[in-house]
């Protein structure tokens, strides 16, 4: 049934990231950036970065100020090249994201197998992370037995076995 409230509230959340596409590009994750940067460091939390590197503290978990800290460690310890290596677009989190939802109700599906012992929850993670629900599965094992559903389990994905 068509929801005009349900339609427009899409439609506003849709300019709104476009809106915020405008401004954000893309992301960095500053975690592996700072890694690569300092590897020999055994703590990387924002409070231990500040003190150790530029002697300063300031008020941890407040977002505004964990924002400004990182900021300036950042402008401080973080040159392009390591910001460019660590980055990812707007369109690669939002492909990411739909990837995650996939992956998810794959495995959903497979819930039934994992409680009845036939797989394990890591096999069944494998599964549902290369693209296959039950519905696969039953389809394969329908059309030609073991066979068909080896057959599937061992087919390429990403240039290996897609479930071993």
């Amino acid at each position: 049934m068509f929801d005009a409230k349900h339609l427009q509230r899409a439609l506003e959340e849709c300019n709104q990231i476009t809106r915020f596409q405008e401004f954000v590009p893309g992301f960095c994750d500053t975690l592996p950036a700072f890694k690569d940067v300092l590897s020999n460091r055994k703590s990387y939390s924002l409070e231990n970065l500040a003190k150790d590197l530029l002697q300063a503290t300031y008020s941890a978990h407040d977002a505004l100020s964990d924002v400004r800290m990182l900021q300036e460690l950042c402008n401080n310890f973080l040159n392009a090249k390591v910001v460019e290596k660590h980055s990812f677009s707007f369109s690669w989190l939002q492909e990411y994201i739909q990837f995650l939802n996939q992956k998810r109700r794959n495995l959903q599906t497979l819930q039934s197998l994992i409680n009845a012992k036939a797989i394990s929850k890591g096999i069944a993670k494998k599964a549902a992370q290369s693209g296959l629900s039950l519905a696969h599965l039953v389809l394969a094992f329908k059309s030609v037995g073991d066979e068909g559903l080896s057959n599937v389990l061992k087919e390429k994905f990403n240039g290996k076995a897609r479930v071993t």
